[in-house]
């Protein structure tokens, strides 16, 4: 979400409860306008191989709305592919980086254990 020109939010949800209220929370000024930069640059998009699974470990779940020049109000980022829409019209381009960028988020959060015993179960 643009709060003002420059200034970039992103919020991050880690999607691994089911029944229960996933932890979220914003990315700091310097990380969300790279998830941004990262999401807006040209990627190679690739065929959508991956299940996203019922339980566990879903990855993450950005939500950009308000951020100009950005289409998507949610993006997934799962196996290191941002996701766009659902079913049918869903598309991914890989984007390795931005995973890398969230799950070091989360651990600075505090959700390192959570990624551990989630993750494992995959």
């Amino acid at each position: 979400m643009e709060k003002e020109r420059g200034t970039t939010e992103v919020e991050v949800e880690l999607d691994v409860f089911s029944g229960k209220q996933n932890p979220i929370w914003k990315l700091a000024s310097a990380p969300a306008q790279r998830a941004v930069a990262l999401l807006q640059k040209p990627g190679e998009a690739v065929r959508l191989a991956v299940v996203i699974p019922m339980l566990g470990y879903r990855g993450f779940i950005l939500r950009l709305e308000g951020v100009s020049a950005f289409a998507a109000r949610e993006v997934r980022v799962l196996e290191s592919m941002a996701i766009v829409g659902d079913g049918k019209s869903a598309r991914a381009v890989l984007v390795p980086e931005l995973e890398e960028l969230l799950l070091k988020s989360a651990e600075e959060q505090g959700h390192a254990t959570l990624l551990e015993v989630f993750r494992k179960q995959r």
